[in-house]
């Protein structure tokens, strides 16, 4: 749907709904298209799941290690040896 310049200052409104239902609208100055009024895009999902009640978005960075790392003792095995052994 074309519309120029007038029209749409005159009655944006009902343009806007247009757009709303999904249709696009060329704006004309002079009978020349000079700009488009059409719907967004839908959200992307990183958007809708923050949203979302309980969905924190993660930084992207690597975790940060523990403030105070366990210590093992001389003859006990690491967490590392105990997953090893788990998988096996």
């Amino acid at each position: 749907m074309n519309a120029s310049v007038r029209e749409l200052k005159s009655e944006l409104s009902r343009y806007i709904r247009q757009v709303q239902r999904g249709e696009t609208v060329v704006v004309t100055y002079r009978g020349k298209p000079i700009a488009r009024l059409m719907p967004l895009p839908p959200p992307l999902l990183e958007e809708r799941l923050a949203t979302l009640p309980g969905i924190n978005a993660g930084t992207g960075g690597k975790p940060r290690g523990a403030t105070r790392p366990v210590r093992v003792k001389f003859n006990e095995k690491s967490v590392a040896d105990i997953v090893m052994a788990e998988r096996r």
